[in-house]
């Protein structure tokens, strides 16, 4: 497996396309904390400096997901079209280590995407608020639950580029994973009259879904409160659901058939 990996690190890394993604975020990361910057000069209403930070590190899961989702589905695909996995699957490599470094080698880009966005964040809110940011602990618990966030999402970029044998609906599954699963909760919520239906199906139905998707929700983060409950409720879901989505996702493709 570990040869797996590093062959497929220095696939990406000779592709142009890594590049550009890590510019792209770099730009995108920088426009959006300027654009926020700028809407809260003089740290008056609405909201402080350091709540400004939080909303800013906490904008663009949306973005980081559907990057690292377009680099790891193309690369797969382009290794496909080429026969490359097949030939890895012929001279004796295991399935699995296939699929995991798949996932490892994501879930890496990915991790590298967090820290340009929030390096980014800090820096310029550091700049423009005189070091007025969230606290150590509230920017831990904010790497924390992203990373567990987008290692249950390079699993599901795996299992869409490696077990799916349809381009197309990898393509249609992975871009409804990037902008639909993240707002569903928030969608849902605003579909159903809380406090007219406490004990209804429709709430058990929303709090279900919040509970295996606990990252996805990240629009409620920009604040102290909030981020706590995040990263409290939110472990040992993520954890759980990873680990499924991976043992899964690694016996699909043993399964499968390369002719």
């Amino acid at each position: 497996m570990f040869d797996q990996i590093k062959a497929d690190l220095m696939r990406m890394r000779k592709s142009k396309l890594t590049y550009a993604i890590l510019i792209g975020q770099l730009l995108i990361s920088f426009l959006t904390a300027r654009t926020q910057i700028l809407e809260n000069p003089d740290l008056m209403d609405p909201y402080p400096g350091d709540i400004v930070c939080l909303n800013i590190l906490t904008s663009l899961a949306v973005t980081i997901g559907f990057m690292s989702a377009f680099i790891s589905l193309k690369l797969s695909i382009l290794e496909k079209r080429d026969g490359l996995l097949r030939n890895k699957v012929v001279v004796g490599n295991g399935k699995c280590g296939i699929f995991l470094s798949k996932v490892i080698v994501n879930y890496i880009i990915s991790v590298i995407l967090l820290v340009i966005h929030t390096v980014t964040g800090i820096i310029m809110c550091s700049v423009s608020f005189n070091g007025l940011l969230p606290s150590a602990g509230t920017i831990a618990k904010y790497m924390g639950i992203y990373l567990m966030w987008l290692f249950f999402f390079s699993v599901l970029m795996a299992i869409l580029a490696l077990d799916l044998s349809s381009e197309i609906i990898s393509i249609i599954l992975s871009f409804f994973a990037v902008t639909v699963l993240p707002s569903l909760p928030g969608t849902l919520e605003q579909m159903i009259e809380i406090e007219k239906n406490k004990n209804s199906f429709k709430l058990l139905v929303l709090n279900f879904i919040r509970s295996i998707v606990p990252y996805t929700y990240m629009s409620e983060g920009d604040t102290y409160e909030m981020m706590n409950k995040l990263f409290a409720d939110g472990i040992l879901p993520a954890v759980a659901m990873s680990m499924i989505f991976l043992i899964l996702g690694c016996l699909a493709f043993r399964r499968k058939e390369f002719n």
